[in-house]
Parts: structure tokens; C-alpha cells; sequence
């Protein structure tokens, strides 16, 4: 797949071992793209893909829910409101009894 990109492109740094570059440059030469070109189709595959796939719960409740994807699925958490709970002192000058 090769890009015809009139964006602007970005130089950016890689550190990377070198087994890796030196497969990566094999692979790049056997599909006829320039390393550059084979890290660009590599993210943009990995970035579509995260894109599909189904999102991550967002909270622990929707982990331990069992059904993270019901969006009907309601929570009625016992949680007071916070204007109605007293101030509490906490000094750390109290006595022990």
C-alpha cells in the first residue's frame, strides 16, 4: 500500500534494537516500501485497529459488572450527597481513650 501523502511530514527519532530495524529493513525491501513506508502502514493498521475494536470499560463498576457493553445496564451506588454530610473535625489533637 503506498500513500500519496501531501501532508506535512514529521522527521522523528527511533531507538530500536538492531535485529529488529535489520528485519524490519528485509521486510520493507520485500514488499517494496521504504522503511519509512512500512512504519507508516504498520500504525496506521494498528491505529485502525484500535479505532474497531470494542472500547475498554471505563471504570472498575463496568469491569466487575460482567456486562460492560449493556448500555441500559444502571447503577444505584449508595452515595450521599456531600452537602448533607457534617463537617467532621480532623484535628489530630484528639485524646486517647
Amino acid at each position: 500500500m503506498h500513500y500519496g501523502y501531501t501532508k506535512k511530514l514529521m522527521n522523528v527519532t527511533l531507538k530500536l534494537p538492531d535485529d529488529l530495524v535489520f528485519n524490519a529493513r528485509h521486510l520493507a525491501l520485500d514488499e517494496q516500501v521504504s522503511l519509512s513506508g512500512l512504519v507508516r502502514e504498520l500504525l496506521n493498521k494498528k491505529l485502525e485497529e484500535k479505532k474497531n475494536s470494542s472500547p475498554k470499560p471505563l471504570c472498575w463498576i463496568d469491569v466487575f459488572s460482567g456486562d460492560a457493553n449493556d448500555p441500559f445496564l444502571e447503577y444505584d451506588l449508595p452515595l450521599e450527597d456531600r452537602k448533607t454530610i457534617p463537617n467532621r473535625d480532623f484535628s489530630f489533637d484528639a485524646e486517647i481513650k
